[in-house]
């Protein structure tokens, strides 16, 4: 699991080591899963509010926009790869994936909950 809770606090060139180990290790077994928790937060993606431009850590989305590209080395591997993001927009994930589901918000009590704050 990729997740901000993991690499809270490191640089963002501790992070993409972090992440490329994640996916090298990944690689050594036959069938892997790697889970990328809340793209959003792992890049810092936000809208800055004054000038409305996308702000996030541009090595890090490269890195991991990367390595979902790669396939594993060794034939007969296979690696899943499930990323989830609360709000990307302006980014098109979609083109490096095979399959690709949005979850809409749920309601409860007449309000749009993200499925992260049901448990």
């Amino acid at each position: 699991i990729i997740s901000n809770n993991e690499i809270a606090g490191y640089s963002e060139s501790a992070k993409n080591d972090y992440i490329k180990d994640i996916f090298e290790q990944a690689y050594l077994s036959e069938l892997s899963v790697i889970v990328i928790d809340s793209l959003d937060t792992l890049i810092e993606y936000y809208r800055d509010e004054i000038t409305g431009t996308l702000r996030f850590m541009n090595s890090v989305y490269n890195v991991i926009k990367t390595l979902i590209k790669r396939n594993p080395t060794k034939k007969n591997h296979r690696l899943l790869i499930l990323l989830n993001t609360e709000e990307m927009s302006g980014f098109d994930f979609t083109k490096y994936l095979n399959i690709n589901v949005e979850m809409p918000l749920l309601e409860k009590d007449g309000m749009n909950i993200p499925i992260k704050d049901m448990y």
